[in-house]
């Protein structure tokens, strides 16, 4: 129980940096079209990096880690990782960056959510095959190559320093203070915490569960249920303190434009499958070949639609 309160305090703290970081593949993307800046892009990639290499120091000090096993490259990631590039240009914003969006007072994106659990049932409705999981009950034990442990391992000890030399100079009320961070603290923050989160608990993304709660293989009594309320929750904080917060109200047009993109997402997700959070937190640091090729695939898409893009439309 302990540990699992742990993880709750990280999952909010998961929230309020993503919500101040931004973390967003499309505007990742946007951003290296628009300004040429690869920064917010490197960074995906950045955190998967951190969140390897603490899992494997935490491992070497006897805590057990579960990831888990691999899904078979196949036909279903390469049209998944598309249809997942599709629905996050569509939405203006991949899983992740909807979190950030609802927490920036966009409450429009919260039918985002809707569309990928409508889409993730539907395919269950047509589809036998049962979708990913991320619960740590019927996930089985996988370690990345030992070559790839040794080669990103030193960077945990530097990522903690940086972290405390960071907190050290800025204080709380400074982490607090209204505005956005700069990418690569945000990127350091979330590698700890979820890399504490799936030693305390295990492997887990609020995608996954909502393709577990659409297939029955999920309920209110899921410990995941907790934890996604607990990033909820740390994103609503994020924005209070930002003061971006506002009475919420839905525009029909973005509605509509948000729920087509979060159910191309929820298709997209059961395809690979994984939503886009579930293949940067858990498939890259697995080192899944599978992961990266969905991963990749999304990018590239995103990077076709924005440049085909109107320029005037890049700013909506």
């Amino acid at each position: 129980m302990t540990l699992f309160l742990l993880a709750l305090g990280l999952a909010v703290i998961m929230g309020f940096t993503t919500q101040r970081g931004s973390t967003c593949a499309y505007l990742a993307v946007r951003e290296w079209v628009a300004d040429h800046a690869p920064d917010r892009l490197l960074s995906l990639f950045e955190t998967a990096c951190w969140i390897l290499a603490v899992t494997t120091v935490l491992s070497w000090w006897d805590w057990q880690v579960h990831w888990p096993a691999d899904h078979p490259l196949a036909l279903g990631t390469v049209m998944g990782g598309i249809v997942i590039g599709v629905g996050a240009y569509v939405n203006r914003a991949c899983v992740i960056g909807t979190l950030a969006q609802i927490g920036n007072g966009h409450w429009h994106f919260c039918w985002t959510v809707v569309g990928y659990f409508v889409a993730s049932w539907l395919w269950v409705m047509v589809n036998p095959y049962p979708l990913t999981s991320g619960s740590p009950a019927i996930v089985a034990s996988h370690s990345p190559s030992p070559g790839f442990l040794w080669a990103y391992a030193p960077l945990s000890p530097l990522a903690m320093i940086y972290l405390l030399r960071w907190t050290w100079r800025h204080r709380l009320t400074r982490i607090v203070k209204p505005g956005s961070w700069p990418i690569h603290r945000a990127t350091v923050i979330v590698g700890l915490t979820f890399s504490v989160v799936v030693v305390t608990y295990g492997p887990w993304s609020y995608t996954d569960w909502l393709s577990d709660l659409a297939r029955g293989a999920s309920g209110l009594r899921d410990p995941r249920l907790l934890l996604t309320l607990a990033l909820g929750l740390g994103l609503l904080i994020g924005g209070a303190t930002a003061k971006r917060l506002q009475w919420p109200y839905f525009n029909g047009r973005l509605s509509v434009r948000c729920a087509m993109g979060g159910a191309l997402m929820g298709l997209g997700g059961a395809w690979v499958p994984g939503g886009n959070d579930s293949l940067l937190l858990v498939g890259l640091p697995c080192i899944r070949p599978s992961a990266l090729i969905a991963i990749l695939l999304m990018l590239m898409t995103l990077y076709i639609c924005t440049r085909w893009e109107a320029p005037s439309s890049r700013t909506a």
